[in-house]
């Protein structure tokens, strides 16, 4: 048993992202987490409200047409105002990226 836990290494459960870029000087890795926690906050705080939005209209509307109606709607706008904050959050971080990354001469 012993022999079992000595080739076992606790860090190997937890492996880098394939996104993770070991070459980031520090303002650019500042530009990457404050990315990740923008589109974190930002992502959650739309499902919040989108999620509260269809809550209140399911909750007011009588007739089941109409609710149902009403929230497919609100989750169509959800997903397409999720999707453009994600493209945004990304084009921002993308173009900062480009003025914080050392120019080569």
């Amino acid at each position: 048993m012993g022999r079992w836990f000595a080739g076992f290494r606790t860090l190997d459960r937890f492996r880098t992202p394939r996104t993770f870029n070991p070459a980031l000087t520090f303002p650019e890795a500042c530009v990457a987490v404050s990315g990740a926690l923008a589109r974190i906050f930002l992502g959650s705080m739309l499902f919040g409200v989108c999620g509260g939005l269809s809550w209140y209209s399911w909750a007011s509307i009588p007739n089941p047409w109409v609710r149902f109606s009403a929230v497919l709607l609100l989750t169509v706008m959800f997903l397409v105002s999720f999707t453009a904050l994600m493209i945004g959050i990304q084009v921002a971080v993308d173009g900062t990226m480009a003025r914080v990354r050392p120019q080569k001469t």
